[in-house]
């Protein structure tokens, strides 16, 4: 039988951001890296201790998320209206992320 692939070492690196605190909530990102690449982003945390901070959440993380794949950075990411601390402490923790490749 031909052998099973092997996945190439470090070809995918999977990195927590630190978690930045809001007045809110803490802020954490968690991105996937294969080839030099952001293939895919998770809030690990975000705000979500009362009804309006987990509504903001809810909008602006998957939000946040797309426009870390569209832009490859963090100083492509726009503020998001509405979700300014949640925008501010995920591109900082984001930042903080790419820096630990």
């Amino acid at each position: 039988p031909a052998p099973a692939p092997t996945k190439t070492a470090g070809a995918s690196q999977t990195i927590a951001g630190p978690v930045i605190s809001t007045r809110w909530g803490p802020v954490q990102v968690q991105i996937v890296i294969e080839n030099g690449q952001i293939v895919d982003a998770t809030g690990l945390q975000y705000p979500n201790g009362d009804r309006r901070s987990s509504y903001i959440s809810q909008q602006a993380i998957p939000m946040l998320i797309d426009l870390t794949l569209q832009a490859q950075s963090a100083d492509g990411i726009p503020r998001i209206g509405g979700a300014t601390y949640t925008t501010n402490c995920y591109k900082s923790s984001l930042e903080t992320a790419l820096r630990n490749i």
